[in-house]
């Protein structure tokens, strides 16, 4: 998993958020899908996440406004607070 904050970047993410949609997140609802990225909208703790091909579950992440979670296939997360956009994945939108 990575962070990435760059113009071209940001730029592909427009692109696949209107090729394969994205999600407005801001309760603590499990949401379960497949999705590319987790970006921080405003302070942000997730409770916990899974992705494809990771053994275990990741808890207690803190995001930066601004900050994302790269994966290639997060497969669900929980919030805790704060507000995020997950992309979703274009292999299985």
């Amino acid at each position: 998993m990575t962070t990435r904050t760059t113009a071209a970047y940001t730029l592909e993410l427009a692109k696949y958020s209107r090729t394969y949609g994205s999600v407005y997140v801001a309760d603590t609802t499990v949401r379960n899908g497949n999705f590319t990225e987790i970006h921080a909208l405003t302070a942000t703790a997730i409770a916990s996440m899974t992705a494809e091909g990771m053994t275990g579950t990741l808890t207690n992440i803190s995001l930066a406004a601004g900050d994302s979670l790269y994966d290639t296939n997060i497969t669900a997360f929980t919030l805790t607070s704060g507000s995020v956009i997950a992309y979703k994945a274009g292999r299985f939108a």
